[in-house]
């Protein structure tokens, strides 16, 4: 359903686009810490408990929630809301809906 909403249709446009590409990256990167944390667990273990699985669970999670942030940009574009990009501490994006005054 993403596939056919924003690469075919094109619905969201190119700040969509970026971060499905961006959500998809994040996650499968993440993914690869879950494999070798799978294989060499017992390996590879840093100071106070920390594993590769614990980075996978924070990538996994960000991925998800640049997808999320893709599809809340993609129904602000479908219903014609007005919206924009923002970050918080400069790598955490978030739309933010633009008031319109009624009074007009």
């Amino acid at each position: 359903m993403v596939y056919t909403l924003v690469f075919k249709k094109g619905v969201g446009g190119k700040v969509t686009r970026n971060l499905n590409f961006c959500s998809l990256f994040v996650y499968l990167a993440a993914s690869v810490f879950w494999m070798i944390d799978m294989f060499y667990c017992d390996k590879f273990s840093f100071s106070h408990g920390m594993t590769f699985h614990i980075i996978w669970h924070f990538g996994a999670g960000f991925g998800a929630y640049l997808g999320i942030v893709s599809m809340e940009n993609c129904r602000c574009v479908a219903l014609g809301k007005p919206c924009e990009l923002r970050y918080i501490f400069g790598i955490i994006p978030y739309m933010k809906l633009i008031a319109t005054s009624k009074l007009e």
